[in-house]
């Protein structure tokens, strides 16, 4: 019936403290410079593997769920959990992704390198430059396998294309499949008339003509 008494010892209120730690945290988050600063500066300074362990770091800690929402009221909790995953979670994770992709080129890490590359494609699936750098690391990797069968899935996917058609016959020249690299370099020159594509096709014949030649000559000298 009587208004509570204020305990004069007591400054602040438990909602209010709350409050204040997530505001405070929200600001650490979003707004102190963190280890993925570090290795931005790293990285200017080209001291490579200093970025690596700065960029790996980042990304654990990215990874971690912020404790301080534990705190909130539930329906509160979970839409600054979405908010955060949304707005800084997965936009720094594949920024950071990205980078240990391009350092670990620098540095050599061919294994590291697939690895994130891999990890990168899982953020944007259709992205280009996000493909070709999983195919770089799969060729870097002598996984030259795994670089055709992804060409292939996404030509059979997207439809033909005169930049993938290319890759993967190049792809299948190395491998000594020249028959299997043939229409691929036929449709893509009547498509882009290219004297690139052009000169790849006729060295592609000429391989080819050699190689029944050579057949040939050891048909029949067996025979004799």
């Amino acid at each position: 019936m009587f208004p509570k008494k204020k305990d004069p010892f007591r400054i602040f209120e438990f909602k209010e403290i709350v409050l204040f730690g997530s505001v405070l945290g929200a600001v650490f988050l979003l707004v102190i410079p963190s280890r993925e600063a570090r290795g931005d500066l790293a990285c200017r300074a080209f001291e490579y593997d200093r970025a690596v362990t700065d960029y790996k770091k980042a990304l654990e800690e990215t990874s971690a769920a912020p404790g301080f929402t534990k705190y909130l009221p539930e329906t509160l909790r979970r839409a600054v959990d979405d908010f955060l995953l949304r707005q800084y979670t997965l936009p720094r994770k594949r920024r950071l992704i990205e980078r240990l992709v391009t350092v670990s080129g620098y540095t050599g890490r061919r294994r590291e390198f697939l690895r994130y590359a891999k990890l990168l494609t899982a953020y944007e699936p259709g992205n280009e430059r996000v493909r070709e750098r999983l195919i770089e690391g799969y060729v870097w990797n002598e996984s030259i396998d795994d670089a055709v069968r992804l060409l292939k899935e996404t030509l059979d996917r997207e439809g033909f294309n005169v930049k993938l058609a290319l890759q993967l016959a190049d792809l299948y020249l190395g491998q000594g499949r020249v028959r299997d690299a043939l229409p691929l370099l036929e449709k893509a020159l009547e498509m882009k008339g290219d004297e690139a594509i052009r000169r790849k096709l006729a060295n592609a014949y000429h391989t080819l003509f050699y190689e029944e030649l050579k057949k040939r000559s050891e048909a029949g000298g067996g025979e004799e």
